[in-house]
């Protein structure tokens, strides 16, 4: 039996705009500073949590945390997106009968949050978070193997950062890129994967392609 992993950010959904946004935001009214690319770059790898430790350092207070996951109830939903054909795919998916699992380096919380909003949390039959300490998807990937007994050759996972092609060759799992956004990323994504997709349906048909 082979099982399909989806990463969030990029992949299934296009929230940049808010993630951005709402740090900017966040840390506008807290620390007085602005998120800009770069230090969104230099923060990237663990859980939205994981930001607030790292940019807070020893001013951080558990209720930050909680402060966001209300801006994130209360917002995140106007500017976070499916992309095009996304829902669909999923539900062809499922028809089919593929064991999906949503697995995301993105906090479990904000996660759920998500995937009600968006009206695809039941296309999943499993939900993997990350870690505030870091990028931990390949950890997450050898989970799935371990949690649903099956050999690291049967999972593809979907992502679309050049971590999520390295990530997936550490655990030994199989990788489709989606080339959605971030058009910075797609020379060195191409480079270091053939195997990639520029839409839903293209995505539908390499997944089809792995499960046969």
């Amino acid at each position: 039996m082979k099982y399909v992993c989806f990463d969030f950010d990029g992949t299934l959904a296009d929230s940049f705009d808010f993630i951005f946004y709402s740090f900017d935001k966040f840390f506008y009214e807290n620390l007085n500073i602005h998120m800009t690319m770069e230090l969104f770059n230099r923060l990237s790898g663990p859980t939205e949590e994981g930001f607030l430790i790292n940019e807070f350092k020893d001013k951080y207070d558990p209720k930050y945390w909680q402060e966001y996951l209300d801006l994130y109830r209360k917002e995140a939903h106007k500017m976070i997106k499916l992309f095009p054909g996304m829902k669909k795919m999923l539900e062809h998916l499922k028809s089919k009968g593929y064991n999906l699992i949503f697995l995301s380096g993105r906090s479990i919380e904000t996660a759920m949050i998500s995937l009600d909003d968006l009206k695809i949390k039941d296309d999943f039959i499993g939900y993997y978070g990350g870690s505030i300490e870091g990028c931990v998807k390949d950890k997450l990937l050898l989970q799935v193997s371990k949690d649903f007994n099956v050999s690291p050759k049967d999972i593809l996972y979907v992502g679309d950062s050049v971590q999520d092609i390295k990530d997936a060759r550490t655990a030994g799992v199989n990788i489709v890129s989606v080339l959605f956004t971030n058009p910075s990323w797609w020379s060195k994504i191409k480079e270091m994967n053939p195997n990639y997709a520029t839409n839903a349906v293209e995505l539908e048909k390499k997944i089809d392609e792995f499960m046969k």
